[in-house]
């Protein structure tokens, strides 16, 4: 299909009713000008324009725009690289201002730590769109298995670490059943899809129930929302953090058991990385303190569930088996955060 078709048949997105406005060079030149004057240099325009559809989903598409500018005060072309996230109406301010509040929290671009987020240039509701910064480097997970390290490993715990004792989000902490509504499709359909499986999801969501409501020893504070390794990008030494359209305020478990089932999943396929993982739990245990990892193991059995929920959205070669397998680690995991004390090493079992 030609690239011009294929922007013609995203852009009749239902519910992203202002994508057109997203692909449409001249509108797009006139935004991403007004940004590069405020940002860059005063006298900058932009000379070129190209767009790419770098992910669409229902509520959401994102874009890479890639700007020629002039006019930047040396006389050469500047090339920059802005992020456009298109949202559906009423959505994406939040998002923006969180950002905002992340920025101005530490994370900025010369932040000492070295870690940090793409800078966020602003929010235009009338075309309902975000646009940041486009962060350097590469993926976490195309950096830790091209080359495993102990030093990836801790730098992965340092940043989460600072995102979770961050101000960034306060109110009623997620509840659990708020944070089963982020499974798409929600639960009770894997249970009309394979009514057998209805007593372990019970179960699971039972014993997560009980243990959670129990636990008087949660420190609420920020968290990600869908932490994994595709939301971390790396460049030597430096480290962004991305995507925050699921942040909210409740238990740093969350986010660390969701990220552990990914670890694990990599490990399995690269045996090198398995002994590494410790390194990460002890390098975030030690900038956190407490000991929280019976709800790791919580969190960790409820990302299973969630992902078994993904399987049967996509539906492909094999998803009921699979859908079983993922129940029965949902279980495991739950079982085990009821143990009277769970080491690292007895998180990092499978």
């Amino acid at each position: 299909m030609r690239s011009e078709q294929l922007l013609e048949r995203i852009s009749q997105s239902p519910k992203l009713k202002t994508l057109p406005d997203a692909l449409d060079r001249q509108k797009m030149g006139r935004y991403l000008e007004q940004m590069a004057r405020q940002y860059l240099h005063p006298d900058a325009t932009v000379k070129k324009l190209d767009i790419e559809v770098l992910r669409q989903r229902t509520q959401r598409c994102v874009l890479r725009y890639r700007v020629d500018l002039k006019g930047t005060g040396n006389g050469r072309t500047h090339r920059w690289r802005v992020i456009g996230k298109v949202f559906k109406p009423g959505r994406g301010e939040g998002t923006y201002q969180v950002m905002k509040r992340i920025w101005d929290a530490g994370f900025h671009s010369d932040a000492p730590d070295g870690i940090s987020i793409p800078r966020p240039y602003g929010f235009y509701p009338e075309i309902c769109m975000l646009f940041q910064e486009e962060v350097q480097g590469k993926p976490y997970k195309d950096a830790l298995l091209a080359r495993p390290s102990a030093d990836l490993l801790r730098r992965l715990a340092e940043a989460l670490a600072k995102f979770h004792a961050a101000p960034l989000a306060d109110g009623p902490p997620l509840t659990l059943d708020e944070f089963l509504l982020r499974c798409h499709p929600r639960y009770p359909f894997l249970i009309l899809a394979l009514p057998d499986c209805e007593p372990r999801v019970d179960y699971i969501l039972q014993q997560a129930r009980r243990y959670l409501t129990s636990d008087q020893t949660i420190q609420y504070g920020a968290i990600h929302g869908d932490f994994h390794l595709g939301q971390v990008h790396v460049q030597r030494d430096r480290i962004w953090l991305i995507d925050f359209d699921a942040i909210s305020f409740g238990d740093p478990a969350v986010d660390v058991g969701n990220l552990l089932v990914f670890l694990k999943g990599k490990a399995k396929k690269y045996p090198e990385l398995a002994p590494l993982l410790p390194i990460f739990l002890k390098t975030y245990l030690q900038h956190t303190g407490g000991n929280f990892l019976h709800r790791v193991l919580i969190y960790e059995g409820l990302t299973h569930l969630r992902r078994a929920c993904k399987l049967l959205r996509h539906q492909e070669k094999g998803w009921s088996r699979k859908i079983n397998k993922m129940l029965n680690k949902a279980i495991n995991c739950v079982d085990r955060a009821y143990g009277q004390s769970v080491t690292i090493q007895e998180v990092l079992e499978t």
